[in-house]
């Protein structure tokens, strides 16, 4: 370098950790992001990993828990005035928020408390 200051060197990370190169304009970009999915979720910023990560949990209880209501339905557990040799499917489960917590308290392995699944008795 012959002159009295070095040139200025052009980094593709700063010192700091921020990337200095720009990706615009690239066709199918969303089609790449979606094609290798694990490059994705290690690129993706913490807090959209986070997001991700805790609704994934929360609708996984929500669909399982969905799915014990349904249960119940089809074996009448919600009717009002059944026999007495009735037995429902899931114990003290009456509303969706029932089922969810159940979903909940099943996946995590929390124990029960007093909600519990049964043998059913199909309905006559």
């Amino acid at each position: 370098m012959a002159s009295g200051k070095s040139a200025v060197l052009r980094r593709i990370v700063n010192k700091d950790g921020h990337n200095n190169v720009r990706i615009d304009n690239v066709e199918g970009m969303v089609k790449l992001y979606l094609h290798d999915i694990w490059t994705t979720a290690v690129d993706m910023k913490w807090r959209y990993k986070l997001t991700l990560f805790v609704s994934t949990f929360i609708m996984t209880w929500f669909i399982f828990g969905v799915i014990f209501y349904f249960i119940g339905m089809g074996n009448s557990d919600f009717e009002p005035g059944l026999s007495s040799n009735h037995t429902p499917c899931v114990l003290n489960v009456e509303t969706l928020t029932g089922a969810f917590v159940f979903s909940l308290e099943s996946q995590t392995a929390i124990g029960y408390g007093f909600r519990c699944i049964s043998a059913c008795s199909s309905p006559t």
